[in-house]
């Protein structure tokens, strides 16, 4: 069995995507779609903007969504290929609801914009990368940064065995860093800041909750063609009530990719499509289950591989 594997924010480049724009007219209609919903000249912003453009939240999260539904729909229409399961990292969930027919494409683009203004506005607050420390050590090392600060940082995304984001507030982040040497100094492991401005996928994204939540509930959810491993508890799913609520939890919950990485395996997936630009899914299943052969899909050749290995 087969699943697609939809990235989420941190793989946008300037560019991603000409390809499909340039040799497939469904993307070239996508594009037009997305521009009348969100308003928004997303040829410019995908092609001709520059990359401190393109990061900014607001644009990331609606022009991911673009760029994967369109590689999507070329593997669905141009290729005739069908998946077993889907699954997205963070807002590459929405990619996976929408090529499963959970939700409207025009519907998934609102509330990503919905979704991205308030997290742009969400309390300050950091995410650090925590590279070479099992899940148990990081867990320890945040319990412990929050009781010497009083404050509050836990994972957030858990990416795989040995690369845990860690999300909360910037006075025990900071502590963190400044001690970090009197912890696990027999390993060679790091502590990277990342440039975002707040402590995304932790309880301090409360109020953006309450508002995806309100607005998901006027929108429709359907039951999805493909089972969905959503982030918050990646069990495979396809009905309509409970996406809709793992989808609201999202936003405050941890991004559980290696639970979903575990599933996919336990479900006898032998081969993945990362279908969205760059090899971030790719790298994270390579490291966890090398057995499974993932492909990427962000050029024309990439496309031949999967036509390759994939239609024959």
């Amino acid at each position: 069995m087969n699943a697609a594997l939809f990235p989420g924010q941190g793989s946008q480049y300037l560019g991603m995507g000409e390809f499909l724009y340039k040799n497939f007219k469904s993307t070239k209609l996508l594009f037009e779609e997305a521009g009348d919903v969100l308003k928004k000249d997303f040829k410019k912003l995908c092609f001709l903007s520059d990359e401190e453009t393109l990061k900014i939240t607001t644009n990331t999260q609606p022009s991911l969504l673009l760029i994967s539904f369109a590689s999507f729909t070329v593997l669905k229409n141009n290729l005739g290929l069908n998946f077993s399961h889907l699954a997205g990292h963070s807002v590459g969930e929405y990619s996976a609801l929408v090529a499963s027919k959970v939700i409207s494409f025009s519907d998934s683009l609102k509330a990503l914009q919905i979704r991205a203004d308030n997290m742009s506005k969400a309390p300050s607050g950091g995410m650090t990368a925590i590279i070479g420390l099992s899940q148990d050590e990081v867990i320890f090392i945040c319990q412990k940064a929050s009781q010497e600060t009083n404050t509050f940082v836990s994972p957030a995304n858990v990416n795989s065995n040995e690369q845990i984001v860690i999300s909360g507030e910037l006075k025990a982040l900071t502590w963190l860093q400044k001690n970090k040497n009197t912890f696990y100094s027999q390993k060679k492991w790091k502590a990277i800041a990342l440039k975002v401005s707040s402590a995304f996928h932790s309880p301090l994204m409360s109020e953006t909750e309450k508002v995806m939540t309100k607005y998901l509930n006027t929108i429709s959810f359907k039951d999805a063609e493909n089972f969905i491993l959503p982030n918050a508890n990646p069990l495979p799913t396809k009905k309509a009530d409970e996406l809709k609520k793992l989808l609201c939890n999202q936003i405050c919950a941890p991004v559980e990719w290696v639970k979903t990485m575990d599933n996919l395996k336990n479900n006898q997936i032998q081969s993945c499509i990362e279908v969205g630009p760059k090899k971030v899914l790719h790298s994270l299943m390579k490291k966890t289950y090398p057995e499974i052969k993932v492909y990427p899909m962000d050029s024309l050749s990439d496309i031949k591989s999967i036509e390759d290995n994939f239609c024959t």
